[in-house]
């Protein structure tokens, strides 16, 4: 198992499935912009692989994904709040791939 610099994502690759684990469980696995970074930056190299077929998605703990984490947001001024969305906008636009990659993607 291979682990993010970030610590937020595990990989494991079997045979022709890679499994990648969001570890976060502390906040039900939501998305934030390190958790978009460490995506985009785990699975880029994944959806390139010729010998990976399937990508399954999983959360550590008891839910797979919150959703969008919020915490921070409100506490910043409204053009930093769209400073902010505009760049996780554009942070998470590679990791948009997994609706373009070749292998299927599911999640359990």
């Amino acid at each position: 198992m291979t682990e993010t610099s970030s610590g937020l994502i595990y990989t494991e690759v079997v045979g022709e499935i890679c499994h990648v684990t969001l570890s976060a469980p502390e906040k039900l696995n939501a998305v934030d912009h390190d958790m978009v970074v460490a995506l985009r930056d785990t699975c880029a190299p994944i959806f390139k692989d010729a010998n990976v077929k399937v990508v399954v998605f999983r959360g550590a703990g008891r839910g797979f994904c919150a959703g969008f984490a919020h915490e921070g947001i409100c506490s910043i001024s409204h053009n930093s709040q769209a400073a902010l969305m505009k760049r996780w906008i554009i942070s998470c636009s590679p990791s948009m791939t997994f609706w373009n990659s070749w292998a299927p993607v599911t999640r359990l």
